[in-house]
């Protein structure tokens, strides 16, 4: 996990606006996504492997795109993605989108 201050920083105007997908909407029926872009939001990145981990982590610093994976209680695995930074390290939207549709 990365410096909290950071994250703070970073990740915690995701919610400037947030997407979800046509996909995402019909499938995921009894987990809230409020629950996901919480984890996203703390550096709780999911199933994502070490190297995307660091990945991210990076991401943080340098203002580009940070991807989170989540498994949902029905097996189906979903996507969280905010996107990079503008010139003024605002983030303009986070994603939630179904796996097969990334």
């Amino acid at each position: 996990m990365c410096h909290k201050s950071l994250l703070q920083n970073s990740l915690r105007r995701i919610a400037s606006k947030i997407l979800e997908t046509t996909d995402y909407l019909e499938r995921i029926v009894s987990q809230s996504p409020a629950e996901f872009l919480a984890r996203h939001a703390r550096g709780d990145w999911g199933d994502l492997g070490d190297d995307d981990k660091q990945a991210n982590e990076e991401s943080l610093l340098h203002g580009s795109r940070v991807v989170s994976v989540y498994s949902l209680a029905s097996g189906w695995k979903i996507y969280v993605i905010t996107d990079a930074a503008d010139d003024g390290g605002k983030r303009a939207c986070t994603t939630l989108m179904m796996a097969d549709e990334y």
